[in-house]
């Protein structure tokens, strides 16, 4: 009995990254997706163009916290530290602001403004990246 359930725990683990490896692969194409599932149900081009961007988020982190330790030859977590790191630095200054501003800190709104602006330089990094990738490959072979 305790060895099905360890089978059937490493079958889900197994199965949820394997999906996630391949929306992370191509993250405009999981952008995509989303925005069309998305419109069907909710036919508001603002709303799903956010949430679209909300739902390709996580995927863009893992992409280019792992593009980043490829080019950059970094330890096996090294992207992901950086990412964190820029993520909270931002959350700092744009809290700080919201504080100077209204008197007071809106989470969730510093959580949607942080993770906005996150797709927006992830997106651009991992555009960047790939350029430095196929250059590098290209140099190399």
């Amino acid at each position: 009995m305790m060895k099905l359930q360890v089978d059937f725990m490493g079958f889900v683990i197994d199965t949820v990254s394997t999906i996630y490896a391949i929306f992370a692969i191509l993250p405009f194409i999981s952008f995509g997706l989303f925005w069309i599932i998305l419109f069907f149900k909710y036919e508001n081009k603002k709303k799903v163009t956010n949430l679209a961007m909300d739902f390709t988020t996580p995927f863009l982190i893992g992409a280019v916290a792992v593009m980043y330790d490829i080019i950059f030859q970094s330890s096996s977590f090294g992207g992901i530290w950086i990412i964190v790191l820029i993520f909270l630095i931002f959350g700092g200054l744009i809290g700080n602001l919201q504080n100077r501003l209204k008197g007071k800190v809106h989470i969730k709104k510093l959580f949607r403004v942080i993770w906005r602006l996150g797709f927006l330089i992830l997106s651009t990094s991992y555009i960047l990246f790939l350029f430095i990738g196929v250059g590098i490959y290209f140099a190399n072979s």
